[in-house]
């Protein structure tokens, strides 16, 4: 990914950037009631899939926003299946946790000294880590065909996460970093928020973009 720079350029390219922009926010709005999240993933992958063919204005139209729904839907379903595991290890440790609390005599101590508090914050930040570094490649897999079991191709995602890891750090930290940005817009009388953190979704995504087209780049034969 050699053009990393143009992921923070090329929103104000397109000569109607701001209208795009402003029914954009309105959507983050939204998300606060959950109606807009499929919606804005929906226009990020359909955004991805534009910087993969390399069009000259990536931000799509906002129309077709039923078709974004189940788009953006989709995606999240396919995102969430990667967080089972948090929910088969977290609910059992928090139950044994309330059990143990309880003091009923005759308890064992599933523990044996050991902090499960420390053994939760370990497996979350490193089962979530994990999945933040993939979540590029399980976002290319999943725009190229827009298939959930492509998302879920979890041998495939990190053979081309071995490939591509420098290229998927790379995204993931400039995201962390334009997400840290986003958080300015409560300097603009909370309302600029909406505005800045629909700039930090499109950017993260199209970085992911680019990641997905030099995946499938094929070079030109002479």
């Amino acid at each position: 990914m050699n053009n990393f720079s143009e992921a923070f350029t090329f929103p104000f390219k397109d000569p109607n950037w701001l209208s795009k922009f402003l029914i954009g926010s309105v959507f983050i709005f939204l998300s606060f009631f959950l109606i807009g999240i499929p919606v804005l993933y929906g226009y990020c992958i359909e955004m991805q899939q534009r910087v993969r063919r390399g069009e000259q204005y990536p931000l799509p139209e906002w129309k077709d926003v039923g078709v974004k729904f189940i788009l953006g839907f989709k995606y999240l379903v396919t995102l969430l299946i990667y967080y089972i595991p948090v929910f088969l290890v977290v609910i059992p440790i928090v139950l044994l946790l309330v059990v143990q609390n309880l003091d009923i005599p005759g308890t064992p101590k599933m523990f044996n000294g050991m902090e499960p508090e420390l053994i939760l914050v370990v497996f979350l930040i490193g089962y979530s880590l994990l999945i933040s570094l993939l979540s590029p490649i399980i976002s290319v897999k999943f725009a190229e065909h827009e298939k959930i079991r492509e998302g879920l191709d979890v041998g495939d995602i990190i053979f081309l996460f071995g490939k591509h890891w420098q290229d998927a750090l790379i995204a993931i930290l400039l995201s962390m970093g334009v997400g840290i940005f986003a958080i300015a817009g409560l300097l603009l009388f909370i309302v600029g928020i909406f505005f800045t953190t629909f700039y930090a979704l499109v950017v993260r995504y199209h970085l992911f973009g680019q990641i997905g087209k030099n995946m499938y780049y094929i070079p030109e034969t002479v």
